[in-house]
């Protein structure tokens, strides 16, 4: 509303008749066919929550699959340390654990 509008239509007054906004805000009007653009259809809903969740799932599937990458190769890490870890703890047949030879019970 405008000043000019204002003192047309004085406190509590309806506004004269020639104003653009006389009888109220006015909406515009949309044929059906004109209301159907931009909506989609039941089957096109569908298919479009279909394609949706499909990425949604495909997105869930790489990060799966590259845990999986991730939890092999340490597995495979581990396993080779366990191996080295083995190796160096058991000692050689005839030597300590410090390397040095140990005379058998035939020796002494």
């Amino acid at each position: 509303m405008t000043i000019s509008s204002l003192a047309v239509a004085g406190d509590n007054a309806r506004m004269d008749s020639s104003h653009s906004r006389a009888d109220g805000p006015r909406r515009r009007a949309f044929t059906p066919a004109e209301a159907a653009v931009g909506k989609l259809t039941a089957g096109q809903a569908e298919i479009a929550r279909l394609k949706r969740e499909l990425d949604r799932t495909t997105k869930r599937l790489a990060t799966a699959e590259a845990a999986r990458d991730i939890m092999g190769r340490a597995h495979a890490l581990l396993e080779s340390l366990s191996e080295g870890a083995d190796h160096r703890a058991r000692p050689s047949a005839g030597r300590g654990a410090e390397g040095r030879s140990v005379p058998s019970a035939a020796q002494t």
